[in-house]
């Protein structure tokens, strides 16, 4: 017989996860062979199970894939807590086990051995679908990746997706290509709030369209920590979540760990071209190091002359991907109407131009692929 307990939560001031705890029963505690004077138990994580069982094992073990926890096995105790004459019974969940559960409301208790209880969500509690994470990334600024982010979203949002934009740039360029000059909302916290557990501001783009703001270009380590931990929340609102990532070491690899999906802006020379090729072949690595399949959606050339600089490097990329299985649709080209666009901060999508057609079904292409 399944037994359904609520789980409770408990914050600091900040509002930030203080303790996680499963309130027990004395006869639950009983059937676990338990006293407050012989507390010794096994808890253990794995395959999104919590098992606890009567003993004691000589070392505690940890299991970790793509900075979230798997495995945990330790030793560990029930919290007896007394108020007057009445006991109370307290299983403290660690915090990692309840991020990698997705924080669950509640969960269903049974015993199916002797002095073992087990701990598993409730199935319909369960959400199926979550959002899929897609990075720009090249480790080259000026190629487009916030063009390219804002119009991709648009695009989804504009067809009934839920779609969130996050970014590394304090600049907050997203801002420029969305609203105009005298426009341009002012926000007091953004990300870095968020990642620390309180309230930071969510500004609408557009309907279906929102984006979080970065106050600040300095990263620390708690936020390169925590940083998948609220993307992994987050993940539960949205249909899909953009990230326009800045060539910042450290977090750039934090962000594709963190993704499904990988798009590369280029431009058509010798450089990008060749930035271009690394990404590819760090993403490579980074599956290796991860065991996770991080898709590369495609690499898109922006800003695309007619000039034969433009045209050789065209050629040369196209060569190169041949036999890869990576989108690479027509190219951007370098319009004067998209740039008078972005200046009113209005996105491709907001034009009727007839001009603009060829870049519309680029993006087309690119979003059937996701």
């Amino acid at each position: 017989m399944k037994i359904i307990k609520k789980i409770n939560y408990t914050y600091k001031k900040e509002k930030i996860l203080n303790q996680v705890t499963l309130n027990l029963k004395k006869e639950e505690v009983d059937k676990l062979g338990i006293t407050q004077t012989d507390n010794k138990l096994v808890f253990s994580f794995k395959n999104n199970i919590i098992k606890v069982w009567k003993g004691e094992i000589l070392t505690d073990e940890r299991k970790e894939t793509n900075e979230k926890l798997i495995e945990l096995i330790r030793n560990y105790s029930i919290k007896f807590n007394k108020a007057g004459k009445y006991m109370s019974y307290k299983l403290v969940i660690p915090i990692p086990v309840i991020v990698a559960l997705n924080y669950p409301k509640e969960v269903e208790l049974s015993f199916t051995k002797e002095q073992e209880m087990i701990v598993e969500v409730k199935k319909e509690g369960i959400k199926l679908k979550k959002a899929k994470v897609i990075t720009m990334k090249i480790n080259k600024g000026g190629t487009g990746k916030s063009f390219l982010t804002v119009q991709l979203g648009a695009g989804l949002a504009s067809v009934g997706k839920k779609v969130l934009i996050l970014t590394s740039d304090s600049q907050n360029n997203i801002l420029d290509y969305t609203y105009s000059d005298l426009k341009r909302p002012e926000f007091d916290g953004g990300l870095k709030e968020f990642v620390k557990g309180r309230e930071g501001e969510i500004l609408k783009l557009r309907d279906n369209l929102f984006y979080i703001p970065l106050e600040s270009p300095n990263f620390t380590k708690n936020f390169i920590r925590d940083f998948p931990i609220f993307l992994e929340k987050e993940k539960e609102k949205y249909d899909y979540i953009l990230i326009d990532s800045t060539p910042t070491e450290k977090l750039d690899k934090v962000f594709v760990k963190c993704s499904d999906e990988i798009i590369i802006p280029c431009l058509a020379t010798k450089v990008s071209v060749q930035g271009a090729i690394n990404v590819v072949n760090e993403i490579q690595e980074i599956e290796k190091e991860t065991n996770k399949k991080i898709k590369i959606n495609s690499i898109v050339v922006n800003m695309f002359e007619n000039i034969k600089e433009h045209k050789d490097y065209l050629e040369k990329l196209t060569n190169i991907l041949e036999n890869k299985d990576i989108l690479f649709p027509v190219p951007i080209k370098k319009l004067s109407l998209i740039e008078t666009l972005l200046g009113k901060g209005k996105t491709i999508w907001e034009s009727e131009a007839k001009i603009l057609q060829e870049t519309q079904e680029t993006m087309i292409e690119i979003i059937k692929n996701i």
